[in-house]
C-alpha cells in the first residue's frame, strides 16, 4: 500500500499534486507524485501545455499495459525544461532531472528539433529551453545540433519565464508569482491566486509551518503574510 506524504487539499493556485511513497517486496522505495495540473510548480506552465494537446500527441507504452500512455518526447522535453526552471531557483541545479534531458534530446529525430523549436517559441520557453540543453552539454556532452541552442535564445530575453533561472528563494517566488499573475485575465482569479498564497486552507498551514495547536494558526498567518511582503518587495 502506498503512504501519502502529503495532503491536496491546498487551493487551486497552491499546490497541485499529492505525493505517495511505497515499499516494494524487495525493501526499495518508490515515489510517486500525483498531479492535478501539468505543472506545480507554476499556473502558467499548466495553463500553457494543456493536457487535450499533450493526450492527443501521446505515445502508447504496451509495456505497462493497454491503456498506458506517455507524452511524446518533444511534449517530455518541454516538461523537463520547464520542471527544472520551476525549481532552478532554489535547489540549483539536479543532475537526476538534467539526466532526463540529456536522454530525451539525443532521442530526438531532426523533425522533432525542429517541432522543439517550434513548441518551445508558442509556450514561450524558448530560454528556458536553451539554458538546459547547455548544461545537459556542459555535464554529459549531449549531442545538440549547431545553431539549436542559438535559434532558442533568440528573443529568450523577452520571455518572462527566463527570469525564473534567477538563484535565490525570494526570486522564485516573486518571478512565479508576477508570471502567473500575467497569465491570468481575470482580476477576480489573480485576486484568488493571492489570496491562497497569503492565506492558505487551515490543513496546509499545519503541515507547512508543523503546528500542533490550532490556536497558535492566527500567529502562523501573520507570520506568512508578513514574509510574503518582505518576499515581492524586498
Amino acid at each position: 500500500m502506498a503512504t501519502a506524504l502529503f495532503f491536496e487539499n491546498a487551493g487551486d493556485y497552491l499546490n497541485s499534486q499529492r505525493s505517495f511513497r511505497r515499499n516494494d517486496e524487495s525493501g526499495f522505495t518508490h515515489a510517486f507524485d500525483l498531479h492535478r495540473q501539468i505543472s506545480n510548480a507554476s499556473i502558467t506552465f499548466s495553463h500553457r501545455m494543456g493536457f487535450h494537446e499533450l493526450n492527443r500527441r501521446s505515445v502508447k507504452v504496451p509495456s505497462l499495459g493497454l491503456a498506458a500512455k506517455t507524452l511524446s518526447h518533444v511534449d517530455a522535453l518541454l516538461l523537463a525544461c520547464m520542471h527544472r526552471a520551476g525549481h532552478f531557483a532554489e535547489m540549483g541545479e539536479r543532475l537526476i532531472w538534467l539526466y532526463d534531458i540529456h536522454l530525451l534530446t539525443e532521442a530526438l529525430s531532426s523533425a522533432e528539433l525542429d517541432k522543439l523549436v517550434e513548441r518551445a517559441g508558442e509556450l514561450e520557453v524558448r530560454g528556458l529551453c536553451a539554458d538546459a540543453l547547455n548544461a545537459s552539454n556542459d555535464w554529459f556532452a549531449t549531442r545538440i545540433p549547431t545553431g539549436l541552442t542559438d535559434t532558442l535564445q533568440q528573443g529568450a530575453e523577452n520571455e518572462a519565464s527566463f527570469a525564473l533561472l534567477t538563484p535565490g528563494r525570494a526570486s522564485r517566488i516573486r518571478n512565479t508569482l508576477l508570471m502567473d499573475l500575467q497569465q491570468i485575465s481575470s482580476w477576480r482569479e489573480r485576486g484568488r491566486l493571492l489570496l491562497q498564497r497569503l492565506f492558505p486552507p487551515a490543513d496546509y498551514m499545519r503541515w507547512r509551518y508543523r503546528v500542533k495547536h490550532r490556536w497558535l494558526l492566527p500567529f502562523y498567518y501573520i507570520y506568512r503574510l508578513g514574509q510574503g511582503v518582505r518576499l515581492l518587495f524586498m
